[in-house]
């Protein structure tokens, strides 16, 4: 059908960083784009970050901009240029209040 998939599990901060930088280059020459991650995520000042496996939960909310992913970033990813899909699956509450 002309269209290629990538499938990471259980990536570390510095793993998602890498592949978002490849399907942002990849994403940037197709018609059409879609990402999908599902995972633990939390909604801190109404923000939504994605948690690495790795994340310290133990450091709270303290690290969040160092080592987690914020939704608006996977965004950003997208630069098809006709259509970009995202489409998250995952937690959005606070654990850390």
């Amino acid at each position: 059908a002309g269209f290629e998939t990538e499938r990471v599990l259980d990536p570390n901060r510095l793993k998602l960083r890498k592949v978002l930088q490849k399907f942002t280059y990849r994403s940037s020459t197709s018609e059409v784009a879609a990402l999908y991650t599902t995972g633990h995520g939390v909604e801190v000042d109404e923000a939504v970050y994605v948690l690495p496996g790795n994340y310290p939960a133990l450091r709270r909310n303290i690290v969040l901009n160092q080592r987690a992913i914020r939704l608006t970033e996977l965004g950003s990813a997208c630069r098809a240029k006709h259509v970009n899909l995202i489409f998250y699956g995952g937690c959005r509450n606070n654990p850390f209040e």
